[in-house]
């Protein structure tokens, strides 16, 4: 599931020229003798904690002169340059993307590229060619629908984003009625055809639920970060979900050990197809004024164990060229990962998040009345 080249983009952009930003530089050996690890690490009896977040930040302030600001995609603030990126994950450009914080916390991409469709290459959806096959790829989402069914009061589902249907596939082998919305026309047609759910296809996620009822439980597997017009969005889900339903969102952490020292090297953060890399206390404060309370979290799902891994693998090796230096960086990153397990392992350290809000009562309007 990604925003089409046709989607509304609602990232206000200044009209003066982008100031570049200079990349941060990338020491993977210093973090070896991180003091906060080394500290956290030599402790016998760390005990796991609660989904933790770090504070908001404090509000920026007026460099004049010093950065351009632009307007905050979810608050009234404006944000400064945080860092800029590539597109290391897929190289499908060399062109440097902005990245901006807001005192809020979130960090979102302005301006986001008007061809943001061509990130997406038709390699990037894997379709599988059987039923059989995709009941194989999906064995190790199974955890998802533990989630789900721990949580969920009714049958009627929503995902967003599903690509080929790795968590609808088990929604319907657990007896949910599926529906779904997702970009890619391909990856419809498979849904449709084979997996045999309703799959919508339309680029547009605020216009498809708008023709939709309401859902005992909507969906985001790692989807949120790829959608435009983001606080609009949310609302249009939290209007979908009936009380007493749930809304479930993956979504990579900007609280994780990674993601603080790696910045733009972090794999995560896969420019530009991210648009923003949303804190799990930023998206509490913004479902909550929707009637969505937060009930349960966790950095130490299966996925993420295996994300922090890889993070650590595939980014140590973004800054070089391919050949010796990328191999070696790549398995140094590799050692690095396997020495920092412990730690990551811990709640709130873990390179992405999963959240779950329950609806407890019905959305207020933006006129004032219970809607």
């Amino acid at each position: 599931m990604h925003p089409g080249k046709n989607s509304q983009i609602m990232h206000p952009i200044a009209g003066a020229q982008q100031q570049a930003v200079a990349f941060r530089p990338f020491p993977p050996i210093q973090w070896i003798f991180d003091w906060e690890l080394f500290r956290v690490t030599i402790t016998p009896f760390a005990r796991k904690r609660r989904l933790r977040t770090i504070p908001a930040m404090e509000e920026p302030s007026d460099k004049k002169g010093s950065y351009m600001t632009v307007p905050c995609i979810r608050c009234p603030r404006t944000a400064e340059p945080y860092f800029t990126a590539k597109d290391y994950n897929r190289k499908l450009s060399n062109e440097s993307f902005t990245y901006y914080r807001c005192g809020c916390g979130i960090i979102f991409l302005n301006p986001v590229p008007a061809d943001l469709g061509r990130y997406y290459p038709d390699e990037y959806y894997e379709i599988p060619r059987t039923l059989g096959e995709l009941a194989k790829k999906a064995r190790t989402e199974r955890f998802k629908i533990k989630i789900v069914n721990r949580f969920a009061k009714g049958k009627r589902l929503l995902e967003i984003g599903p690509m080929y249907g790795n968590f609808v596939y088990l929604a319907k082998e657990a007896g949910f009625a599926v529906t779904a919305i997702e970009y890619d026309a391909k990856c419809c047609s498979f849904l449709n055809n084979t997996v045999g759910i309703r799959a919508i296809n339309n680029p547009d996620t605020i216009g498809a639920l708008k023709e939709l009822g309401e859902f005992d439980v909507i969906v985001l597997w790692h989807v949120i970060e790829h959608l435009p017009n983001l606080a609009e969005t949310v609302r249009a889900l939290a209007e979908k979900i009936a009380v007493g339903g749930i809304l479930v969102i993956a979504a990579p952490n900007p609280d994780s050990f990674q993601f603080k020292k790696l910045l733009q090297y972090w794999m995560h953060v896969d420019a530009p197809r991210h648009l923003q890399l949303i804190p799990k206390l930023t998206l509490d404060a913004m479902v909550n004024p929707l009637g969505l309370e937060f009930v349960w979290g966790t950095t130490n799902d299966p996925n993420t164990k295996q994300s922090n891994k890889s993070g650590w693998k595939e980014s140590c090796g973004y800054p070089y060229p391919d050949g010796l230096k990328k191999k070696l960086m790549r398995k140094l990153g590799r050692y690095i990962g396997l020495a920092l397990w412990f730690y990551e392992n811990i709640e709130g350290n873990g390179s992405a998040y999963n959240a779950v809000y329950v609806k407890r009562e019905p959305l207020q309007s933006k006129n004032g009345p219970r809607a």
